[in-house]
């Protein structure tokens, strides 16, 4: 409905300090993985279990509070016959489960800002993540591993290519992205350049009158 032209993004700043100081992973001969946020449908959690339920040699993580009781019920259900998969319904912080493992994967079917990858891409840690277009825009140039279609053996064969194709990403690199984009002087910036344009924009009269 809206035209482009008269759509600006504001980045939002996010509290990365902490994450940015976790050391960078280096090795990924043995991939633990994490899936962490709100468990709900809509996140794709069961993709992720069913996903790793064929690579019994990987280890998942699965940890959030329940946002669908009934969802995260199925979910832990499932995952009791798989050793290496864990669901863990509980509030949690991002620096200590991203520090104690080396990957996270983004299996929303649509992702808003995408903090969860963002904070990823912060602790130096490898992000795997569906192919929709907010997680697109996070991870491409490079800067994670997308999978298509949202479906487990997608994703299941992404996580078999990690070592070969992680090689090719800087995360390093992937970490400056993440702070300078989304720093509280790029949110300053975007919000200030958003009003100086509104003030300079002519306001067309709508022909209604009120009564």
């Amino acid at each position: 409905i809206i035209p482009k032209d008269k759509i600006d993004i504001i980045h939002q700043s996010i509290a990365l300090e902490e994450l940015m100081s976790i050391p960078p992973v280096l090795s990924f001969e043995k991939l633990s993985l994490l899936c962490m946020g709100a468990i709900k449908q809509s996140k794709g959690q069961m993709i992720a279990l069913e996903a790793v339920a064929s690579l019994p040699d990987i280890q998942l993580d699965v940890i959030g509070p329940a946002a669908d009781h009934e969802y995260a019920d199925r979910l832990k259900v499932y995952s009791k016959d798989y050793p290496n998969i864990s669901v863990q319904l509980r509030r949690y912080r991002p620096v200590d489960e991203l520090s104690s493992h080396n990957v996270v994967l983004m299996c929303s079917e649509h992702e808003g800002l995408g903090r969860v990858t963002l904070e990823g891409l912060a602790a130096g840690r490898l992000v795997v993540g569906y192919d929709c277009r907010s997680t697109r825009e996070l991870l491409g140039d490079n800067r994670g591993i997308l999978y298509s279609p949202n479906n487990a053996p997608s994703l299941a064969e992404a996580i078999r290519t990690i070592t070969q194709k992680v090689t090719s990403i800087d995360l390093q690199k992937t970490r400056s992205f993440v702070s300078q984009e989304f720093s509280n002087r790029r949110q300053a910036n975007d919000f200030r350049e958003c009003i100086e344009m509104a003030l300079s924009s002519p306001v067309e009269s709508t022909g209604v009158l009120s009564a």
